[in-house]
């Protein structure tokens, strides 16, 4: 799957615009989401699942889910999200990374 983000790259601060996702692919953290819960800039992580949803006439990816290697990391993010996590069926040792707006996810997936 790839997301596609039709922003120039300039406006990402130089962050991808297209992102190929694969389960099981091998990505880092390339932002500071939370810095005190680990999701921070460099932090290696595993996508587990992806979450499709519609956003205008496109059915895109809504929410990543994703396995670090330290438990601790994220730890917080998943207790926050808790009932979503519930809700999606997913193990509690993954961390959901939600979209935020339009292409924009909290956090830029590079293959490590």
């Amino acid at each position: 799957m790839i997301i596609r983000n039709i922003r120039h790259h300039k406006s990402t601060n130089g962050l991808l615009t297209n992102l190929l996702l694969k389960i099981e692919g091998k990505y880092i953290v390339s932002t500071n989401i939370d810095v005190s819960d680990g999701l921070s800039n460099g932090t290696p992580c595993v996508l587990k699942g992806i979450m499709l949803g519609q956003l205008g006439d496109q059915h895109v990816p809504l929410r990543l889910y994703v396995e670090f290697e330290d438990g601790q990391i994220g730890r917080n993010m998943r207790l926050s999200l808790k009932q979503r996590m519930l809700h999606d069926n997913v193990p509690s040792n993954w961390t959901l990374i939600e979209r935020i707006k339009h292409f924009f996810f909290r956090v830029c997936w590079q293959h490590c």
